[in-house]
This record gives C-alpha cells, sequence and structure tokens, in this order.
C-alpha cells in the first residue's frame, strides 16, 4: 500500500469542504462554530479509497486569511495538493497565497479543482479557466489538469477521482527508512483509552508498543498503546500517513501546539542557517528582521539575518540565519513558512541548511561560499561541512544525533557522493572528508619513518598516541580514534607492523646504534657530575663537541635521556634525574607532617644548590603535583 496524503488548499468559501465531502462522503466541518459561521476553522480530515485498493489521507485547509498558521500545519505534511478555485470568483488572495506557501514546503504533485462550474455559463467557465492556467505557469500545477467541478451536481467528481488515483499510481512508495516524526495538529481524549494524538507523518514509520518522545517535554517517553490510520486500528504507520496514536500515560495538558512526536530524543537548536526566497507580492526583508517563524505546528517568534545580501527584496532567494525564540527539533532540508511579526503578510519561506551553526556575526565570502555549497550539493554536502565544523572527523552515531537524521540515510550519501568517507569503527561508522582520508593515509607511513629517524635510540617506532600528538593534536576525539582504524587496515595489508605499542614498516623493525648508546653514557655522566647546579646549554655543547658527538647527534641523545627519564627538561634546562630524585627525597622528608611549608631559600639551604635550580625544582614538583604553592611557602601535596 501506498501511503499519501492530499491536502486542499484555495480562497474561504471555493467551495473545498463541500468538494471533500463529495469526494469521500465525510464532512470536514465538525465543529458548531464552523457550522454556525459557514466557515473553516480548524484543519479537517477525511479519506478516500481508490479503486487500485490504496487509501489517502485528505486535509481540509481553511480558506481564510486570519488561519493561515493553520493551513501552514496541514500543509506541512502532505504529498499532493489540490488547488481549488470557484468558477465563479476566480483567483483570490489566499488562492496566491496558498498556492506560494505549498511550493515553499515543497509539494511537487497536485491537481486544479475548478468548482461551481453549475453557476456560472459556459463563456465565464473559458476566461475562469484561461486565468487559471495562466496563474498555475511555471509551478508544479502547470501543465497538470484542470477539472471542472461541481459538488453539488457531481460533475467531474468521477473524473477528479481518477485523476488523483492517476498521481497516486505514478508516485514512488514513500521510503519508511527514517527517524519517526509526526507534527500532531489535534489532540483529543477518548474515555478508557485516555488523550489521542493526530496529524500526518512526515518521516519513518512507527508500530505499536514503540517508545516515543514528547518534544519538547523533559525526555520522558511513552508507549503508543493503540494507533488508527483512516479510522481503523493498525500495528503500523508510516511516512505518508494520516495518523491517529494513542499514547499511554500521556496527559493532555502536557500538550502545546508547536510539539513533535519522535521515536527518538532529537537534538534541539535555536538558531539555524536557512535559504530562503521571499514571496513577490511581498515585502523587502532588511539585513534584521523580526518575523514569525513557522514549521509544522510549531509558531515563534524570531530575528532573521540576511548573510548572502544587504537585503532581499520581493522575488529574491538568498541564505539567512534565524534565531529563535526557544528550541525547536529540525534537521537538514525542513521546509519552513514565514510571516511578518504582526502577522498579517506571508514573507516567504523556505528550507533549512544548518541546524547546530556557529553564530555569523561577520557575512564573509567563504561563509556565503559554504552556504551555497551546502544548499546546491544536497546532503551529502551538508554532511561534509558539519564534520569540518567537528573537527575534521566524526562518528557516524554523533552525526545522526546532531543533525536529527537516521544513520541509513547518512550512510546512503555514499553511493552519491564520492566526497564523504565512512570507515568501520567498532559498532559504528566514523566519517570524514574523502579528501582528508587520502591525505591520512599518505602521511602516517612517513610520520612512522620520521619518528624513528628522529628517535634511533628508543629502539622502537611510536605508539598510537606518539603518532596522533605528532600532527593532530587539535583534531576531534573521532579523527583519533580513525588514525587508529587506518593504521590496523595498513597492518592488515602487510604494509606496517606492531610490536606492544610499537608501529614500525613491516621488515624494518627498528634497532640500536651502538655508537650512539656510547654518547648517551658520555653525556649521561657529564650532567651527573654538575650534582646542585645547572649546567648552561654552551658548557653541554663544548663537551659534547669535545666528545666528537655533532650537534644533531647531541639533540638526539638528550631527547633520549629525557624519555628514559635519565634526565629532566625543565624550561629547557637540562638536570640529571639523580639530582632531581636526590632533592626530591629530602624534601618529602622534611615537609611530611609539616604544616609550616618551606621557601625557596630554606629549600637552598637544605640541599646546598644556588637559587635557580631550586626555583627549577619547584617549577617541576609544583607541574607533577608533587608540592603546591600558597605564597612565597611550598606545601606537600597529599598525592605527593
Amino acid at each position: 500500500m501506498k501511503h499519501f496524503v492530499m491536502g486542499t488548499a484555495g480562497h474561504i468559501d471555493h467551495g473545498k469542504t463541500m468538494l471533500v465531502r463529495a469526494l469521500t462522503g465525510i464532512d470536514c466541518d465538525t465543529h458548531d462554530e464552523e457550522k454556525k459561521r459557514g466557515i473553516t476553522i480548524h484543519l479537517g480530515f477525511a479519506h478516500l479509497k481508490l479503486p487500485s485498493g490504496d487509501s489517502i489521507g485528505i486535509v481540509d485547509m481553511p480558506g481564510h486569511k486570519d488561519f493561515i498558521h493553520t493551513m501552514v500545519s496541514g500543509a506541512s505534511g502532505i504529498d499532493i495538493a489540490l488547488l481549488v478555485i470557484s468558477a465563479d470568483s476566480g483567483i483570490m488572495p489566499q488562492t496566491k497565497e496558498h498556492l506560494w506557501i505549498m511550493q515553499t514546503l515543497g509539494v511537487s504533485k497536485g491537481l486544479v479543482a475548478m468548482t461551481k462550474i453549475d453557476a456560472v455559463d459556459a463563456e465565464t467557465a473559458e476566461i475562469a479557466e484561461e486565468d487559471i492556467r495562466s496563474f498555475t505557469k511555471n509551478t508544479f500545477l502547470d501543465k497538470q489538469p484542470l477539472l471542472r467541478i461541481s459538488s453539488v451536481t457531481g460533475q467531474g467528481i468521477d473524473e477528479l477521482k481518477n485523476e488523483i488515483m492517476r498521481l497516486v499510481e505514478e508516485s514512488q512508495p514513500k521510503k519508511s527508512v527514517g527517524i519517526f516524526r509526526m507534527y500532531p495538529d489535534r489532540i483529543f481524549s477518548i474515555p478508557g483509552f485516555g488523550s489521542v494524538l493526530t496529524g500526518s507523518v512526515i518521516e519513518g514509520k512507527a508500530g505499536k508498543d514503540s517508545r516515543i518522545s514528547v518534544i519538547p517535554g523533559g525526555g520522558k517517553e511513552y508507549r503508543i498503546r493503540r494507533m488508527e490510520r483512516h479510522g481503523e486500528e493498525t500495528e503500523d504507520v508510516f511516512s505518508g500517513d494520516r495518523a491517529s496514536i494513542n499514547l499511554s500515560g500521556f496527559d493532555r495538558k502536557d500538550f502545546f501546539r508547536g510539539s513533535l512526536l519522535s521515536d527518538r530524543k532529537l537534538s534541539e537548536t535555536m538558531m539555524i542557517d536557512a535559504r530562503i526566497t521571499v514571496f513577490k507580492e511581498s515585502r523587502k526583508l532588511s539585513l534584521w528582521s523580526n518575523i514569525i517563524f513557522l514549521l509544522g505546528t510549531h509558531e515563534q517568534q524570531a530575528r532573521l539575518h540576511v548573510l548572502s545580501a544587504k537585503a532581499l527584496n520581493p522575488g529574491d532567494t538568498g541564505d539567512v540565519q534565524i534565531h529563535l525564540s526557544r528550541s525547536v527539533a529540525a534537521r537538514y532540508k525542513d521546509r519552513f513558512v514565514l510571516r511578518n511579526s504582526s502577522d498579517d503578510c506571508t514573507l516567504g519561506g523556505g528550507y533549512i541548511l544548518d541546524v547546530a551553526p556557529l553564530h555569523h556575526r561577520r557575512r564573509t565570502p567563504s561563509l556565503i561560499g559554504k552556504l551555497s555549497k551546502i544548499a546546491e550539493g544536497g546532503l551529502p554536502a551538508a554532511v561534509e561541512e558539519e564534520i569540518l565544523k567537528r573537527g575534521g572527523a566524526e562518528k557516524l552515531s554523533e552525526l545522526s544525533r546532531s543533525m536529527n537524521i537516521h544513520e541509513n540515510i547518512l550512510l546512503d550519501i555514499r553511493s552519491e557522493s564520492k566526497a564523504v568517507s565512512f570507515l568501520p569503527f567498532k559498532n559504528d561508522y566514523i566519517a570524514l572528508r574523502r579528501e582528508e582520508e587520502i591525505s591520512l593515509r599518505k602521511r602516517l607511513p612517513s610520520l612512522i619513518g620520521a619518528f624513528v629517524e628522529k628517535n634511533p635510540l628508543l629502539n622502537r617506532g611510536p605508539s598510537l598516541e606518539e603518532i596522533k600528538n605528532s600532527a593532530y593534536a587539535n583534531k576531534s576525539k573521532a579523527f583519533s580514534d580513525l588514525i587508529g582504524v587506518i593504521l590496523e587496515e595498513m597492518r592488515e595489508k602487510g604494509e606496517i607492523q606492531k610490536k606492544g605499542e610499537s608501529w614500525f614498516f613491516a621488515g624494518k623493525s627498528p634497532s640500536l646504534d651502538p655508537k650512539l648508546l656510547k654518547q648517551v653514557e658520555i653525556m649521561d655522566k657529564f650532567l651527573e657530575s654538575f650534582g646542585s647546579k645547572v649546567p648552561k646549554y654552551e658548557e653541554i655543547s663544548q663537551h659534547a663537541a669535545n666528545s666528537k658527538i655533532c650537534e644533531k647527534e647531541l639533540k638526539l641523545v638528550l631527547n633520549y635521556l629525557v624519555q628514559i627519564k635519565k634526565v629532566y627538561r625543565i624550561e629547557e634546562e637540562y638536570i640529571s634525574a639523580m639530582t632531581v630524585e636526590k632533592a626530591r627525597k629530602i624534601l618529602k622528608d622534611k615537609l611530611k607532617g609539616d604544616k609550616e611549608g618551606i621557601t625557596v631559600a630554606g629549600f637552598r639551604d637544605m640541599i646546598g644548590a644556588n637559587r635557580k635550580l631550586c626555583l627549577l625544582l619547584f617549577a617541576l614538583y609544583d607541574l607533577e603535583g608533587f608540592t603546591f604553592r600558597k605564597g612565597d611557602l611550598r606545601f606537600l601535596k597529599n598525592s605527593g
């Protein structure tokens, strides 16, 4: 079965509700106030069973200008638009506004019903049809059938049903993959069952007994007790369904307009980047504008910052950042509508580019280029930019959480784009830009080689942490994990080997140089000979030269002595470990249980050293957490 929702649209009193009743036998005006005033105020719901066996939901939307918010909430979940224009009145203000809104919300299939054909003569009908065809030109309704209908006599009703069935048959079934999301547009209570929420499922699927979050709602989950589709109980509801959902334990007082049902806790945001189009018959949007933001049934005041120009004129398309007054859960390519702050004019609308952007204080060319890339490159470009924003790599599960997009949808972009790679990692994937992956695979062998060359005395290759720190210290945690993944891949291919924690080239295990080992012994004894003095580097260098140790070899030797902890490097000074540990023991014995502490001068006298050495030793001990400073005194830390 295919799952689609059709929505009626058009000006007030053009016969939308009557047409739905003629199509389905269901009267959508169920409220006393609607019957009394003779106009649709609330969303109405019906369903149409087609000869093919498919059944589509129908949303009847109010046509009065005061109920545009209600119309937007109904139109947000529809797949097929039925634009209703009466033959006797023709195109009216809400006819235009509704068509603009449906285009903005991404509706791409539809039909035009010219109603009240029984109320006009043939010539008037011809003129009305010509006007309508001109009006719908270059829209998604261009070249679609225009049906002449009378809900009173039944003229054109069968033809309309056939055209609806044709559209359904020509349409691909909607995919049920994705995070389940539904904006409830109505709530009511049934004795013995509790609260029932109805709405159009915009993504994913949910089954009976599924756990559902109401967002925002403090993280509480509810179990689906019962579901209905088109008035009949069902075990599952899918994207494209009109659904009624009874949540066990849900209290009606916890519901408010704009809530979202989802099968997982979604990330919320108070700022989005978006691409919008200003309606041609609307108003100019200045650099900063106060607006009303409408997303699904969600509605709130917001501020709009134009990024791609100094202002957007009627008919313009541009990129903006929208600062919301309260948080909303949304995802890339969600579509929304904008109205002016006094709520008497629909300004335009568009779709979301980034649900977690940085705050753009300056409108730089690189920012404009990035937003254009996301808008024109689709989901792969959005993922690529999100990865860049997160330090070069990110786990798939974290991308899914931050972007509110199902993991399987993100993985699908592997076949659409060569710009993003997904590498398996434990029970997850790590996503990174393909360009970065290629660069990393080329660079890792050179990092291993450089470490071995720089540290010939260590008799090993670099550890994983040393590889990470050598060039990628500022990258994300996922990027660090990724290095381990690629190293393991290289090991499996036989390109490199691992011994303990050490990585090195296959067949080229590092080996000690006897000559360098002798030089290590010479310099170690020389530094020990200084005792409680700090050797100058010129003295170290001169002794090395006298021992026929060149400067390059000296640096290797000193680095090795530091790594094996025979020598400490403190503020670029080299001090023998023997001196450091001897002073440490004396200090520990003195300060153990001592609440008075010790000054630099006291320490100097105690170990028989000069002030410079004492200051260097205190700097080391403080850094290690062995001592701590309070004023001019040093005390032993408990961990010491």
